[in-house]
């Protein structure tokens, strides 16, 4: 539902949960700026939270499709310093593998995928086409929080949903993914982890010694501990803060985190500092910055 709050538009998507809205001159505008701002040479740009979720099928797939032409349109128009990642429509996976397979074809080089999809999980049988098509496509899933399972009790205490409640639904769907076994059957299935990990850089420890007094099961054919499974995530650098970021590169290793800024939400000048005053090699630095990802997605910087 689209509401008017402050005399501009906003997106209202459950539990009273609302998003701004700017028009699209704006939306360029303030992403170039915010390239120039720290230098940025390749973004990799979603259409962020809800996506389609929540809609009626045949409106959820026609917009997907628009949203996806759009954002072509826009990376075609970049002289090579926007790339997309698709949205999709997860209610109707068939769709959504069709559109996968087009928009790959037309240059985008990944999809989103959120925590949850209107309450199910992204590793529920229903979604397993698509996990299958990425891997195929070699298309990376870049794995973000929408509304979470547990809005209703953190919607009591301002603010507390986006600086907890998101990172608890995230963190909850990467494990069901590393649990379900899928990166077993789909060997070229890549996930990317927003937020630094999420939670789990703070929790392999926990699980590690959950599954060591037989109370966390791994999937078959795993030898354990879990969180060498967490090795087979990659992550970004919006963490918020160095430690948080030097603590998902201890646990998933430094060439599986690649800088990542999570703007519009938070500033990409903040992303910049955080990472400019992390202890990095200069070697490591490089991988942070830019091999990591230009190689996991198969781009290249415009010259």
């Amino acid at each position: 539902m689209i509401i008017d709050r402050d005399h501009r538009d906003a997106i209202v998507y459950g539990a009273g949960h609302t998003e701004p809205m700017r028009n699209a001159d704006e939306q360029r505008e303030a992403l170039f700026a915010a390239l120039d701002e720290i230098g940025t040479d390749v973004a990799l740009v979603s259409i962020n939270q809800p996506g389609v979720l929540g809609l009626p099928e045949d409106d959820g797939i026609a917009i997907a499709r628009d949203a996806n032409d759009e954002l072509l349109a826009l990376a075609g128009s970049s002289g090579g310093r926007i790339t997309g990642l698709a949205t999709l429509a997860w209610q109707r996976p068939g769709a959504a593998v069709e559109e996968l397979e087009r928009v790959v074809a037309l240059g985008m080089r990944g999809a989103m995928v959120l925590s949850n999809m209107c309450g199910d999980p992204v590793d529920a049988p229903l979604f397993e086409p698509i996990l299958e098509a990425a891997s195929t496509l070699r298309a990376p899933l870049l794995l973000h929080p929408t509304l979470p399972l547990t809005a209703g009790h953190l919607n009591q205490y301002k603010g507390l949903l986006a600086a907890v409640g998101y990172l608890f639904d995230t963190t909850t769907a990467a494990a069901r993914l590393l649990l379900s076994g899928v990166f077993d059957r789909l060997p070229d299935l890549a996930v990317v982890l927003g937020h630094s990990g999420s939670l789990l850089p703070a929790l392999a420890g926990r699980l590690d010694e959950e599954w060591r007094r037989g109370g966390l099961e791994l999937p078959p054919g795993a030898d354990g501990p879990p969180s060498a499974l967490l090795r087979r995530l990659y992550s970004d650098t919006a963490g918020g803060s160095v430690a948080a970021v030097e603590a998902c590169i201890a646990v998933l290793g430094v060439d599986k985190v690649m800088f990542g800024s999570d703007y519009p939400f938070w500033s990409a000048r903040h992303a910049s500092n955080v990472f400019s005053e992390m202890s990095l090699s200069p070697e490591e630095r490089e991988k942070v910055s830019s091999t990591t990802a230009l190689h996991l997605f198969g781009v290249s910087a415009p010259t």
